[in-house]
């Protein structure tokens, strides 16, 4: 998914270049390897392997057949999709209420409601 713009320019303001999809900005620049490493690691074990030296690196003695079957058989447990996932349901595990007290916070109470 972020693989497409990997190779793109960030904007740096100069007159040239235009704001918008084909110029990620400097900001979307530093967070795009952070990006890529989630979407691998959310793919599980297949995607971190096929991914090689990025996300297991070679030992400097080791050999290619070493290496392959290293990477081949190497353990990979994917809690992070799972503590990403549960963290991301948490502010929705208990319904909101207001306490009482501010009666300007349940007129505003009231208007939501009837949204």
């Amino acid at each position: 998914m972020f693989d497409q713009y990997s190779a793109a320019q960030p904007y740096g303001g100069a007159p040239s270049q235009q704001k918008g999809p084909d110029n990620p900005s400097s900001d979307y620049q530093a967070m795009l390897p952070y990006w890529q490493m989630v979407e691998a690691i959310n793919g599980g074990a297949e995607t971190i392997r096929a991914a090689g030296e990025l996300y297991l690196p070679k030992f400097p003695e080791e050999s290619p057949d070493d290496y392959r079957i290293r990477r081949t058989s190497a353990p990979f447990t994917n809690i992070y999709r799972d503590v990403s996932r549960n963290l991301a349901s948490k502010p929705f595990g208990r319904e909101a209420k207001l306490k009482d007290g501010d009666c300007r916070l349940k007129s505003i109470e009231a208007v939501i409601q009837r949204q």
